[in-house]
């Protein structure tokens, strides 16, 4: 628990003998010539989570919604089509297929320009940074700069939508990426940390199973960062937190298809309009999700 109140005192900003170290202020205030660059980088990186998740093995897809709990049986069964984004998102990112993950997969089928945007992506792609992160300062139209909570450091991440509907003291948990040196960028996929519940929820996993002390918690293994990521985001989806995210298109950035993950409709119960993680209307005192959802 001691490690959990020192995540808490973080969150309230409380004095540190380490204190987070800071982002230059010029990297937050002379942004703009690197506005057409990011756009460019995130509407190829669109193209390239439609390609890369066509490509998954369908066993992938099971496997990964059964991990984040959203399939029953043979089905994945969303809430919302945000869940949709957040599943391709730990596809892509966390579930590998014969040893390798899907950038890497495309990397050596493909193999890109050594200079290319692609090329910069998918090694982005294969080094990406999964944390919990809090928006210290936004940037209208640009970016925010932000507290990454496991690393202990401030940085600057160019992204629209964190600028524009998020706001100051928000924490958040996703990846991150690096295509270019000069600024970082998420993946699209965060989830707010909302429900206080699922907050202390997830500390306490942390503090339990992964890392005993902050210092270990900056230096995570991807096995370690996997295991984080799989239970925060199957906490965060059950306390229905994909309802409370809104996508913010780009500016200049064109909207990609996400290919649909699955070609039949799920069940829809015999409790229609019920939300899955509501309360099971039947009385059994189980989710939906848990309980009748698929029963004729």
């Amino acid at each position: 628990m001691r490690f959990l109140s020192f995540f808490f005192h973080r969150w309230e900003r409380s004095d540190s003998s380490k204190p987070v170290e800071e982002t230059p202020r010029s990297t937050i205030h002379n942004p703009n010539e690197l506005i057409s660059l990011y756009k460019h980088y995130r509407a190829k990186g669109m193209e390239l989570n439609s390609v890369l998740v066509r490509e998954l093995p369908k066993d992938i897809l099971l496997s990964a919604g059964r991990a984040l709990g959203i399939a029953r049986g043979k089905t994945l069964v969303f809430e919302s089509k945000d869940e949709t984004s957040v599943l391709m998102d730990y596809c892509i990112y966390d579930c590998p297929w014969g040893g390798k993950y899907a950038c890497e997969w495309y990397l050596e089928k493909h193999q890109p320009a050594p200079n290319s945007m692609e090329y910069h992506l998918l090694t982005a792609m294969r080094d990406a940074r999964y944390g919990i992160y809090r928006v210290v300062e936004i940037k209208k139209g640009v970016g925010a700069l932000l507290e990454d909570m496991f690393r202990r450091e401030n940085i600057f991440v160019m992204d629209y939508g964190i600028s524009v509907s998020a706001i100051e003291g928000l924490t958040f948990a996703g990846r991150l990426i690096a295509p270019d040196n000069r600024f970082l960028m998420t993946t699209g996929a965060m989830l707010p940390l909302l429900d206080e519940e699922a907050i202390i929820s997830i500390f306490e996993f942390i503090a339990n199973n992964i890392a005993a002390t902050p210092e270990q918690l900056a230096h995570l293994s991807r096995e370690q960062l996997k295991e984080i990521s799989t239970f925060v985001i199957r906490t965060l989806l059950c306390a229905g937190v994909a309802n409370n995210i809104t996508y913010q298109t780009t500016p200049g950035v064109p909207s990609t298809h996400i290919p649909p993950l699955v070609t039949t409709p799920p069940p829809a119960g015999p409790y229609p309009g019920t939300a899955r993680n509501a309360p099971c209307p039947c009385g059994s005192g189980k989710k939906y999700k848990k309980c009748c959802l698929g029963k004729d």
